[in-house]
């Protein structure tokens, strides 16, 4: 599980930003021992458009495909894909930072984190914690030789096979390239868990994960069993959900598939490669179909026909499906696009629930929804004071980022009203409402 995030200088954060995950107060009365962990399973960001919510999800995203990329798939004179806070030349030049710290599938936490720039890594360092004190296991670019690894004594592996492979490609990280190269047993409960436990999810981009939907519903009965349920309680009048597949003519030339292809794969890279290329290059077409409750019984719908809230809410229901079978923890940008904050609070639910939730999965998402701080009640809201952060603009059109446990709370505030009256921040600033009645407007001839 996710226990903190801190990232700097990239894109609007200038400034270090920390997202914790730790819970900030005691156990609640009432919620039994067994039901409580010291980690939070939800947390959700708020702010306004253009605050810098969705660079909090793309700085995770970030680091994800670098570990899960830089070696294999960029090539080595390739620019690192970041960039720097640009409105202050004095960042410009500088590294952007990141850091992750998480609970691995050993139950050990792990602290992985790097500096780049936009042409190569700059420092690097991965620790675990299997005390109260970290062991190193190994250390990049500290001195002065960038390219230079420091392995702490517990590491076994292949250190000078690693360090050749680095310095033969300074844009890729240790961990990504001694993974991939089997240097080391010791690294992979880190880039496992960064790789495939890490679930990033764009809401705007259902297509992609409608893929793996497919895939599952043939291949895998329990899933197929739970998308049914959810759909069926979530009073979207579907009663059965399908794939349906058409044999298509051959394609003598498959000419710019294989572009669709790495298009597809770079987006859905957490699929097996051959099941997207056997979904894009065979001659069968797949597609969802949903059926629908009428009086003559249920009736059958192509997906072109439902709504874009039922197409993201599948694919949303997908990702959540496997952080709560595998324990994962899904990040999902804009949450609420497409979808009533009704359907959004059960989700969010499911993962507040120790029964539905046994494996330790977490969802951490942005949202503009405001209706989410008014659900629940005031002894049991749907979300904790120490669930909610806030993502807002300085006057140099920097991103902060800021918990709402850092202001100084009664226990029977109304969090939803005084985030709406702006008291915590937050919120969007508009005026151009005054600005078209003052006549700021320029004047054009009717058409």
């Amino acid at each position: 599980m996710l226990l903190k995030f801190q990232v700097a200088n990239f894109r609007s954060l200038r400034d270090p930003a920390t997202l914790s995950l730790y819970r900030a107060g005691k156990r609640p009365k009432g919620v039994a021992p067994e039901d409580w962990s010291d980690v939070s399973p939800i947390m959700a960001v708020f702010g306004s458009n253009a605050s810098g919510k969705s660079t909090l999800y793309e700085a995770l995203r970030t680091v994800q495909t670098a570990v899960r990329n830089s070696y294999t798939r960029w090539e080595p004179d390739s620019a690192v894909p970041v960039m720097p806070f640009l409105l202050d030349p004095d960042f410009i030049t500088e590294p952007t930072e990141f850091s992750i710290e998480f609970r691995a599938d050993d139950d050990l936490d792990y602290v992985y984190g790097f500096s780049c720039d936009q042409t190569r890594i700059l420092t690097e360092h991965l620790y675990v914690y299997k005390s109260a004190h970290r062991t190193v296991l190994f250390e990049r670019g500290l001195g002065d030789d960038l390219d230079d690894i420091k392995f702490g004594p517990s590491f076994k592996g292949m250190k000078a096979e690693l360090k050749q492979a680095v310095q033969s490609r300074p844009n890729a990280l240790t961990l990504s390239a001694g993974s991939q190269m089997g240097a080391s047993s010791q690294l992979t409960p880190a880039y496992h868990w960064i790789t495939q436990k890490l679930h990033c999810y764009d809401a705007q981009q259902w297509e992609f994960e409608h893929l793996r939907v497919q895939d599952r519903l043939m291949h895998d009965p329990a899933f197929s069993q739970s998308m049914l349920m959810i759909l069926s309680k979530a009073d979207l009048g579907i009663d059965g959900i399908e794939v349906k597949e058409t044999e298509l003519p051959p394609i003598p030339d498959g000419g710019g598939l294989v572009a669709r292809f790495n298009y597809t794969l770079s987006k859905n890279a957490e699929m097996r490669a051959e099941r997207i290329s056997g979904q894009l290059m065979s001659p069968v077409r797949r597609e969802l179909i949903l059926s629908h409750k009428s009086p003559t019984g249920s009736t059958p719908f192509s997906m072109a026909y439902e709504s874009q809230g039922t197409k993201s809410f599948i694919a949303l229901v997908s990702k959540c499906l496997l952080a709560l079978e595998t324990g994962g923890t899904v990040i999902v940008d804009e949450i609420d696009s497409s979808l009533h904050s009704v359907l959004t609070a059960e989700i969010v639910s499911m993962f507040k629930s120790p029964t539905v939730n046994s494996r330790g999965a977490q969802l951490i998402f942005t949202t503009h929804d405001v209706a989410l701080l008014s659900k629940g009640s005031m002894e049991h809201p749907l979300l904790e004071r120490d669930q909610i952060y806030l993502v807002e603009k300085d006057r140099k059109n920097a991103s902060y980022l800021i918990s709402l446990t850092e202001y100084k709370l009664r226990p029977d505030e109304n969090i939803f009203r005084n985030y709406i009256l702006g008291r915590y921040g937050g919120l969007p600033s508009p005026s151009f409402l005054e600005s078209a009645l003052l006549g700021d407007f320029p004047q054009t001839a009717a058409p």
